[in-house]
């Protein structure tokens, strides 16, 4: 498959979920729309569309172009995968809202999942670093949600959003520290020590599971 990539950053990567379709033979496309405005393939060309995260938020006006490609690639009933930023793209595309907690409350570091379907069974801990909060459109079957009872994972047949991050591996993750640590604050915003301390715990479950869960998407098995 042609499976196109929206970055959000010169120097974003698509980090595991982007080796992981390598390694199962598909052929990934990068493009940074919201930053040069270029696809490098046209979206009809496309068998697949993951979005990545961003620091911008979706809410944001300069946000609307990017947002319109995602609702024309949505039409074509093609296998859809939002992560983070993209998840909230995802959910502002079929009408649901994209909000910050009144609390101030934000995740960033790792977080607990809790009530989730099978699909999510094999993640206790998933890595976070999100401020906006999916308030999810009624289309939407929520998967998954964290032991604070928040979305987690949004579906619409072969549209997912995820709002953790399972592509960060331990080199992305060190380099979101070294440029962002200074956002490490507010209720749920763990101390930058722990983020890489704590992967030695909970990341073992991450690969396989990502692995497992891209397979099932691409096959449209995940419904």
């Amino acid at each position: 498959m042609k499976i196109l990539l929206f970055l959000h950053a010169e120097h974003s990567t698509a980090g595991r979920v982007g080796r992981i379709l390598s390694e199962l033979g598909h052929e990934v496309v990068e493009a940074r729309p919201c930053i040069d405005g270029y696809l490098p393939i046209a979206l009809e060309q496309a068998d697949a569309l993951v979005v990545f995260g961003g620091p911008m938020s979706v809410n944001d006006p300069e946000m609307a172009s990017e947002l319109l490609l995602i609702e024309q690639f949505l039409q074509q009933q093609k296998p859809y995968l939002g992560i983070c930023l993209g998840a909230q793209f995802l959910n502002r595309a079929y009408g649901g809202r994209v909000v910050r907690s009144q609390a101030g409350q934000v995740q960033m570091g790792w977080h607990a999942l809790g009530e989730r379907d099978r699909l999510f069974a094999d993640l206790d801990w998933v890595y976070q670093w999100h401020s906006e909060w999916i308030d999810p459109a009624d289309e939407f079957r929520v998967s998954c949600r964290d032991s604070q009872g928040r979305v987690q994972a949004i579906q619409k047949g072969v549209h997912w959003g995820i709002q953790f991050h399972p592509e960060v591996d331990d080199e992305m993750r060190q380099r979101w520290l070294d440029r962002a640590s200074h956002k490490l604050i507010g209720p749920g915003a763990k101390p930058a020590a722990t983020h890489m301390t704590d992967a030695c715990q909970y990341e073992p479950t991450i690969e396989p599971w990502c692995k497992k869960f891209l397979i099932q998407w691409l096959s449209a098995k995940t419904g």
